[in-house]
């Protein structure tokens, strides 16, 4: 989830040509080069997150799985 909300912070980035959704100073946003998501959009749509519809949830199934993985893993430590 944190992953499809950074893609689409970084997305509305590169439109505005200076950092968004964020509580830094304007001139430190303004100060933001935009960044190449090719690499990320390819990794999330390999889990089916839909990358064209913020509002879509999280494919909930890909969720459990990261949840039932990080429990074996909790487990374990």
């Amino acid at each position: 989830m944190s992953l499809k909300t950074l893609a689409f912070t970084l997305a509305h980035s590169n439109e505005a040509n200076k950092l968004v959704r964020t509580k830094l100073e304007e001139e430190k946003c303004e100060q933001y080069t935009p960044i190449d998501l090719n690499e990320l959009g390819t990794y999330l749509s390999r889990y089916t997150v839909n990358l064209e519809n913020e509002s879509l949830d999280f494919p909930i199934a890909n969720y459990n799985l990261h949840q039932g993985v990080s429990n074996v893993i909790k487990s374990l430590l």
